[in-house]
């Protein structure tokens, strides 16, 4: 297995956690508007927690829960910070990546 191989397997497992992670708190959301009898609200995934994902590479997990799920949508700056750290993220790793390797 080489470096790139590698690389390409950590992002992908990477990616897949952070859109699992945004597919529970969507979960969780539902969850917590029902009401019923013996109804406990769960813990929520914290909004910062998104954007740490987003700033270490997961942020095209991130981005496809959101809009797959429409979770966090309305949620515009939000977005546009997940957005952004995406873009930062992966620019400044493709930047590494030509002068160091």
């Amino acid at each position: 297995m080489t470096a790139a191989d590698f690389f390409a397997a950590a992002l992908a497992s990477w990616n897949l956690v952070a859109l699992l992670t945004v597919v529970f708190d969507k979960r969780t959301a539902v969850h917590n508007g029902e009401k019923g009898v013996g109804h406990r609200r769960r813990r929520r995934v914290p909004e910062r927690q998104f954007l740490i994902y987003a700033a270490t590479l997961g942020g095209a997990g991130v981005l496809v829960g959101f809009y797959s799920a429409r979770h966090k949508t309305l949620h515009r700056g939000l977005l546009a910070g997940v957005w952004c750290l995406t873009l930062l993220s992966y620019a400044a790793c493709a930047l590494l990546w030509v002068f160091v390797f």
